[in-house]
């Protein structure tokens, strides 16, 4: 199951990593936005090479370059946005959390746990709820 925004806050379902991406420096929490190239992860987050889905031939049409870290992602999980196509991750550290929480709900839904990780996830949520 893909945890966003949407099921979460409606599921009322606790706020954590999905099922067997948990590891071991789950605990250190780098800065906002931070891609499996830098090391460390935060809590929740997985590297950007699993969030990308192709079942079939036909998905390949779906990736896309992300415009902050170059890496490929599906359409369907990232944010289109100005100049190009961004992971959420990327959105918030290049945009800022701002710029993620005024986005539409739309768009929002289309984020994952796996892609925003704990931290951003829950600030996000929170902010739909005031």
């Amino acid at each position: 199951m893909n945890y966003t925004p949407r099921n979460l806050a409606h599921s009322g379902a606790a706020v954590i990593g999905e099922p067997g991406h948990e590891r071991k420096n789950a605990g250190s929490i780098p800065a906002v936005g931070a891609t499996c190239c830098e090391g460390r992860l935060p809590r929740g987050q997985v590297p950007l090479v699993e969030l990308i889905r192709v079942e079939k031939a036909h998905d390949v049409r779906t990736l896309r370059p992300c415009v902050v870290c170059e890496q490929i992602g599906n359409r369907d999980r990232m944010i289109d946005h100005g100049a190009g196509w961004y992971h959420g991750r990327c959105f918030a550290s290049a945009l800022g959390m701002k710029a993620l929480t005024g986005l539409s709900r739309a768009k929002q839904d289309r984020l994952t746990l796996g892609d925003l990780g704990v931290r951003l996830m829950t600030a996000l949520i929170n902010s739909r709820s005031r």
